[in-house]
C-alpha cells in the first residue's frame, strides 16, 4: 500500500495522512511505498502526558463519548490532552481505539488499518517514536481546535497536528516536518547565514535580494542564475520549516568548479517581501520579471562572462520563459515538470481523493474554473490551503503556461536532468520535455531525489528534506559543469 508525501500550500513537504492536498507544485504526487513491518517499540512508551489514572464510569458502548474513547474525562477534555492521549494510542500499537476518535469522514478516509500502515511509514521514514515535547502549540482555524505536538524520532523531529471539530472528534491528522532551529546569529532570518555578500536588485515591486558564489583567481567567469522550486525558498534552498541548503551546496560547488552562481530570497522569503498585497496581487510573471532583473544585473558586471540559468523544478519553466525574453547561452532544467500545472493539480487529487469523491468533485469543478480563468467564491474548507481565494489569481496565471510547448519554441542550448529517485517529478516528464525539443540534452541521474539529494531507500526521503548536513548526489555537479563548461566558455576558457 502507498503512503504519500505532498506539498502543501506553501510548497512544503508533509506527510498529510489525512487530508492528501497539493498545491500541484510538482508533476507527481510525491510517494512512498514502505515495506510492510512489525510495529516497532518506541524507546518511550508514552507521550509526555499519559491517560489519567482515575477514569470516569464508562456509558453504555452505544453511547460511548469521544471523551472516553481517548482516555480524557468529558470535564476535563481539552485539544492537547486529547491530542496526546491519542499520540499514546499510535505509539501503543492501538489503532482501532484510536480510529474510533475520529470523524466519519477521517474513519473513511483513514481506517484504523491504514492508520497503521501510515504510523508505520512515518517510523520507517523518521526512525522509531522516542518522545514528545512537553509544550504545544494551540491553534483555531474556522470551527476547529488544532494542536501541534513536537515529537523526537531517532532520524528527524516531527510535528504532529490534530485538529478536532466541535464534538471532539478528530477532524484531520498530519505529520509535518519540524521547523528548524533558529540561527542565534541572526534570529528570524534564515537566508542572512555566513556566506558570499548580499547583493541587491531594486524591482518595480520592491527589492530582491541574494549572494553570488565567487570562484577563485581572476575573472571574467562564466555566471549562472538559479530560480528555485514552488514555495517560499530562500537562497540556500530553504523554507521557515524545511532546512535543506540544497541550493548552497550547489552553489559553493559550482563556483569551486569555475562557475559563478546567483542565488537570491525568492518573493515572501528571507530578505525578498512581497508587495503591500502580498500574495493576492502576486502574479506568475512577476517571477520571471524577477529572473530578467537578475539576468540583467549579470550581463552588466564585468566580473562575468556568458550567462546561463539553473531552473529547479517549479524555475525550470521560469527559466524557459525568461529565455523567450532575453537572450542566454545556457539553461539546466532540474526536476522540471512537462505539463500545465491544472493538469498535474487535477492528475493529484483525483488519485489523492479517491477515497473521498464529493471532494474530487469538488476540486475538479475548481480547477474547471481556475484553468479558464475564473475565479472561485465558494471553497470547501478541506481545499482552502490549495485554492483560498488570495492565491486562485495566481494559480490561473500559473496555469496558462505548458512547458513541453514552451521548450519547444527555444533555440538555446539546453540539458535537461532528472532523478531517478525524485518523488515529486517523474522521469517521464524529463523525457516528455526532451520529445518536445529533441536537440537538449538528457541526464538521467540514478538513485537522486527532489532535493539533490542521493537516496538509496525509501525510508531516506522525508528525513533528506530537512537534513543540510547531506551532501549533494556525487554525480549531479559533474554532470551540470560538463554541460556548462561546453555552452558557457569563452575562448576554450571555462
Amino acid at each position: 500500500m502507498k503512503r504519500r508525501i505532498f506539498c502543501a500550500g506553501t510548497g512544503l513537504l508533509a506527510c498529510l495522512v489525512l487530508i492528501p492536498v497539493t498545491t500541484g507544485c510538482t508533476d507527481q504526487g510525491p510517494a512512498v511505498t514502505p515495506t510492510p513491518v512489525s510495529p516497532t517499540t518506541p524507546t518511550v512508551a508514552t507521550p509526555a502526558t499519559a491517560k489519567p489514572k482515575a477514569k470516569p464510569v464508562a456509558p453504555p458502548a452505544k453511547t460511548r463519548s469521544v471523551e472516553d474513547k481517548v482516555g480524557v474525562a468529558q470535564t476535563d477534555w481539552t485539544p492537547q490532552s486529547a491530542a496526546r492521549a491519542l499520540l499514546s494510542m499510535l505509539v501503543a500499537g492501538e489503532f482501532s481505539t484510536a480510529a474510533d476518535t475520529f470523524g466519519e469522514k477521517v474513519k473513511e478516509a483513514l481506517p484504523a488499518d491504514k492508520l497503521e500502515t501510515t504510523w508505520q511509514t512515518v517510523q520507517l521514514q523518521a526512525g522509531n517514536y522516542q518522545s514528545t515535547a512537553k509544550a504545544a502549540k494551540q491553534t483555531v482555524v474556522g470551527p476547529h481546535q488544532v494542536v501541534d505536538l513536537l515529537c523526537t524520532f531517532e532520524k528527524s523531529s516531527l510535528i504532529f497536528r490534530v485538529s478536532y471539530d466541535a464534538e471532539h472528534q478528530v477532524a484531520g491528522l498530519f505529520f509535518l516536518p519540524a521547523p528548524p532551529s533558529p540561527d542565534p546569529k541572526s534570529p528570524g532570518d534564515n537566508s542572512s547565514d555566513t556566506g558570499p555578500p548580499d547583493v541587491q536588485l531594486e524591482t518595480e515591486f520592491g527589492t530582491l535580494h541574494g549572494s553570488i558564489d565567487l570562484p577563485s583567481g581572476d575573472g571574467p567567469f562564466p555566471a549562472v542564475l538559479v530560480i528555485s522550486g514552488s514555495g517560499p525558498n530562500d537562497r540556500h534552498g530553504n523554507q521557515p520549516a524545511l532546512k535543506s541548503d540544497y541550493l548552497r551546496k550547489l552553489g559553493t560547488a559550482l563556483a569551486r568548479k569555475g562557475i559563478a552562481v546567483l542565488r537570491f530570497d525568492k518573493r515572501g522569503s528571507g530578505k525578498s517581501m512581497f508587495a503591500a498585497e502580498g500574495e493576492k496581487d502576486f502574479r506568475f510573471q512577476v517571477m520571471v520579471e524577477d529572473a530578467i532583473g537578475w539576468i540583467s544585473l549579470l550581463r552588466k558586471d564585468k566580473r562575468f562572462s556568458r550567462i546561463g540559468i539553473i531552473g529547479h523544478s517549479q524555475g525550470s519553466l521560469v527559466a524557459m520563459l525568461t529565455a523567450q525574453r532575453v537572450p542566454l547561452d545556457a539553461i539546466v532544467s532540474i526536476a522540471g515538470p512537462a505539463r500545465s500545472i491544472d493538469k498535474v493539480i487535477r492528475t493529484q487529487l483525483a488519485r489523492n481523493l479517491a477515497a473521498q469523491p464529493k471532494l474530487k468533485d469538488q476540486s475538479t469543478a475548481i480547477i474547471d474554473k481556475l484553468a479558464a480563468g475564473q475565479t472561485v467564491e465558494e471553497v470547501p474548507a478541506l481545499l482552502q490551503s490549495l485554492f483560498r481565494r488570495s492565491v486562485q489569481d495566481f494559480l490561473i496565471s500559473w496555469m496558462k503556461h505548458n512547458p513541453a510547448r514552451i521548450i519547444a519554441t527555444l533555440k538555446v542550448p539546453i540539458l535537461i536532468v532528472q532523478g531517478t529517485r525524485d518523488i515529486q517529478v517523474e522521469v517521464s516528464a524529463a523525457r516528455a520535455l526532451k520529445t518536445a525539443l529533441p536537440s537538449a540534452e538528457l541526464a538521467v541521474v540514478n538513485d537522486m531525489n527532489h532535493v539533490l539529494r542521493h537516496i538509496a531507500t525509501d525510508a531516506e526521503q522525508l528525513p533528506s528534506y530537512s537534513n543540510p548536513k547531506l551532501p549533494l548526489e556525487p554525480s549531479l555537479v559533474p554532470t551540470l559543469t560538463r554541460f556548462l563548461d561546453k555552452t558557457l566558455s569563452v575562448a576554450g576558457k571555462p
